[in-house]
């Protein structure tokens, strides 16, 4: 602000100027103040910024026709924050042609709020002058002012480059005693970046303008709408928090007999059509109409995605002068990016579609060849699901090959909300993707009702891409099923057929690799060959590393530490938990969810091995919990039989032994259609065996042993303590001398035959030898944890373990909390 006692002049050659005189005649209309509208809310958090700015020189306001930018100056003016004079001169279209009647306003304007002009400034040879002559005498009256003035210039896009420089002269002269608000749709050409960096500029774009849910509330209120918290975020995002779209809003709304249900149909209302077509089309030339017609099918674009849609010549041309118009947003991106406001859109479709349908589907699918060009293959579904061109919908998914994406990408399931509707198709594109939609959902058997119809043989089919898609649903059928042998033989099928695409056009995306390695990983692990499934899903790990795999790492991560589990190695098995935790924390809330079960069953075991019982009970109930949460899904025999092993053996620790013979016999009675574990049911088959032994049932103990098989060291053993239970102490010792000399024998299994011997030495008396053994077995437990099986021991042997002062559970520690 200027001060009264600056730099007083001496007599100057002003006088109060006359608005009679030559030139072109002054329109008082436009020098007026507008009336602020009614009914209206005061937008506080505005006013109070540009009361902040009070004192710089330059503040410019922008935003879309409609987004309150004069409403907002206007407020301003009115509660005299400006504390100074005001000048207000609103532009039109003949100023930017005629640069003499712009001046002449603006000049009136200035005279108004109390400058003193030259005598003679209004004489008819005053404007044959330089317009930069005139800027110079205004300046000069502004820098002997004692009060600096608020010039307001609405419309201020209007204005022309040499315009813009005049005006700018005369602010940068006026040395404080002017400054200017200036109201457009778009930035004007002031060099506003000279003045950003020396902190003299304030500007508010449309995003500041925005309406919040709370100032859209009380607007409503004014008309008498109340809605509901929902009703309110929902009208926000249609409006964007636009001015003049939630006045309509409000007003369609008020009518209403249910203002909540009609708020997601105010596009379709006449009174949003009325005023788009006066306000925002209505200016606009013809072939810059049907331009943004054409642009309506889009939210977010660059220039290249609108000439590819707009398809007209001159395409760039007209983009640019829609831009001049302040019709779209412009995003700070690289390359440019451009946004048609959500409510704009929805009109302009709504148009096209009651106009000519035809042409709207013509426009989305331009658009999605465009997007699907660029690798997006998301936006291009979009635009063709929303048009209902379900054939090019599925052709785009299965070109991409976007199957595996559908069925993993938890984090977004877009694809497969979007194609969710497609009818059933007969063309082999639709056929599979309708089977993917299928298994997602959780439809297996459909899935592979809709695969016969492709015919028995898949090399029949016309093209590469349609063959991956075939061999990509098998798979996920297999994988549906369970079918460990012929989950393997798909995986290998589409691996080859992958292969052959990278030859010749390679396949986008590392998830469809990923998921092959995933589901032989996975397949492993269902026959038991834990060591091969251990190195197979932490390779699919590996490569799933990229976008769209969430669901595939999750997926291996908390297998690989079952795997782990079962395998003996629990200082793994907890670091394959650890990293679950982190991938499913980094994923979706509702990912994450998915995979509490089946990590805490590998947990379950881990804790048990460690014989941590307290820890083993709470994975237990937890995986049992979350399996029952999640249904179908995760009732394979896979986690229902470890469960099943796991409280067996919690109950035997307890001496709860006819519990824990219930327990192994009713897992050994798996549901109808559920796919047989051997190795699984070898395993419990064992432990029921281990429980009739406890009990002294050693006959019926001996004939389940039979049942097992020979070969396996595990059995061997367990026939060792069958035979030690008899009396045979010697054949019981060499049968587990045997298994511990094997060098292939898994740690849990070597453990249990040392112990088995330090039995033998101790019933005959040789303690120097139990002890031999006995540290050989804590030996191999400790490092890993592998403990329960020292205190599943006998009373001679779990005496003889604290009297030798052998390391136990203490040296192996709990499981870890992840």
């Amino acid at each position: 602000m200027r001060r009264a006692d600056e730099g007083q002049p001496g007599p100057r050659p002003f006088t109060d100027g006359q608005e009679a005189g030559a030139g072109p005649p002054l329109l008082k209309a436009k020098l007026s103040v507008p009336e602020p509208a009614v009914p209206g809310v005061r937008r506080q958090r505005l006013l109070d910024l540009l009361v902040e700015h009070t004192d710089l020189p330059l503040t410019v306001i922008t935003g879309p026709p409609g987004s309150g930018k004069t409403q907002l100056a206007v407020a301003w003016v009115a509660d005299e924050l400006p504390q100074g004079p005001i000048a207000w001169v609103t532009l039109d279209e003949d100023d930017r042609d005629d640069t003499v009647r712009l001046w002449r306003h603006v000049f009136e304007a200035l005279r108004r709020a109390g400058l003193l002009l030259p005598t003679g400034f209004w004489d008819a040879a005053t404007w044959r002058r330089p317009g930069h002559d005139l800027a110079t005498e205004v300046a000069s009256a502004l820098h002997e002012q004692q009060r600096d003035i608020l010039l307001v210039l609405d419309n201020a896009a209007l204005l022309g480059p040499q315009q813009c420089t005049e005006l700018e002269f005369v602010l940068r002269n006026a040395d404080g005693g002017l400054r200017l608000l200036l109201l457009g749709r778009r930035r004007p050409a002031f060099p506003l970046h000279q003045y950003r960096l020396s902190g003299g500029l304030a500007e508010l774009d449309a995003a500041d303008l925005a309406f919040d849910e709370d100032e859209i509330a009380e607007l409503l209120d004014l008309h008498g709408v109340w809605l509901t918290r929902e009703g309110l975020a929902d009208l926000a995002r249609f409006t964007e928090g636009w001015l003049v779209a939630v006045r309509l809003a409000a007003t369609v709304l008020a009518a209403a007999v249910d203002p909540e249900t009609n708020v997601r149909r105010l596009g379709e209302d006449d009174a949003f059509n009325e005023y788009f077509t006066a306000e925002v089309l209505g200016p606009l030339r013809p072939r810059q109409r049907e331009f943004l017609h054409r642009l309506g099918v889009l939210d977010t674009f660059t220039a290249d995605l609108a000439m590819a849609v707009g398809d007209m010549t001159g395409g760039r041309p007209l983009l640019l002068g829609l831009l001049g118009e302040g019709i779209f947003a412009e995003q700070a991106t690289h390359p440019p990016t451009f946004r048609l406001n959500r409510l704009l859109a929805d009109v302009l479709r709504f148009r096209l579609r009651d106009d000519d349908p035809d042409v709207l589907r013509r426009l989305h699918l331009r658009a999605a060849r465009w997007w699907a060009g660029s690798g997006d293959v998301v936006t291009a579904v979009w635009h063709t699901t929303t048009a209902e061109l379900w054939q090019e919908s599925a052709e785009l998914i299965v070109e991409h090959v976007a199957l595996v994406r559908m069925l993993v990408d938890n984090r977004d399931r877009t694809l497969l909300q979007l194609l969710s509707r497609m009818p059933q198709g007969f063309g082999p594109a639709q056929t599979i993707v309708t089977a993917v939609v299928a298994i997602a959902n959780g439809h297996i058997g459909t899935a592979e009702r809709l695969l016969a119809r492709l015919g028995a043989d898949p090399a029949a089919l016309p093209t590469e891409r349609l063959r991956l898609g075939h061999a990509v649903v098998d798979l996920a059928v297999s994988l549906g099923y369970g079918d460990a042998a012929r989950t393997v033989a798909a995986a290998r099928k589409l691996e080859r057929l992958l292969d052959d695409a990278t030859q010749t056009r390679p396949v986008p995306g590392p998830e469809v690799a990923a998921f092959v390695v995933a589901a032989i990983g996975t397949a492993e692990l269902w026959a038991g060959r834990l060591a091969a499934a251990v190195d197979t899903l932490a390779e699919a790990i590996r490569l799933s590393a990229g976008a769209h795999c969430d669901e595939i790492r999750l997926w291996c991560a908390e297998h690989l530490a079952l795997a782990e589990a079962h395998h003996g190695r629990l200082g793994r098995a907890v670091a394959a938990a650890v990293q679950t935790r982190a991938l499913a924390a980094a994923g979706a809330p509702a990912t994450a969810m998915h995979w509490v079960a089946v990590l805490d069953v590998a947990l379950a075991v881990t804790a048990l091995e460690r014989f941590d019982t307290v820890a083993a009970w709470h994975h237990l109930n937890a995986a049992e919990a979350g399996m029952h949460r999640a249904g179908d899904r995760f009732q394979d025999v896979l986690y229902t039989a470890t469960l099943a092993l796991v409280r067996a053996r919690l109950l035997r620790a307890g001496n709860d032994l006819p519990g824990a013979l219930a327990v192994v016999r009713e897992a050994l009675r798996p549901p109808t259609g559920r796919p047989t574990r051997d190795w699984l049911r070898h395993r419990l088959t064992a432990v029921e065996a281990r429980i009739l032994l406890a009990m002294g049932r050693v006959e019926e103990a001996t004939a389940l042993i039979g049942t097992l098989g020979d070969g396996d060291p595990a059995t061997g053993v367990l026939e060792a303590e069958a035979l030690l239970a008899r009396g045979d102490a010697d054949c019981a010792a060499e049968l587990a001398r045997t298994v511990a000399d094997d060098g292939a024998t898994p740690p849990g299994t070597l453990i249990d035959a040392w112990l088995l011997l330090a039995a033998v030495d101790a019933r005959a008396g040789r303690l120097t030898q139990a002890g031999e053994s006995l540290r050989r077995a804590v030996a191999i437990a400790v490092p890993e944890g592998i403990v329960r099986s020292l205190y599943e021991t006998g009373g001679a042997l779990r005496r003889l373990l604290f009297e030798e002062g052998l390391p136990g559970l203490d040296d192996a520690g709990p499981v870890p909390t992840v």
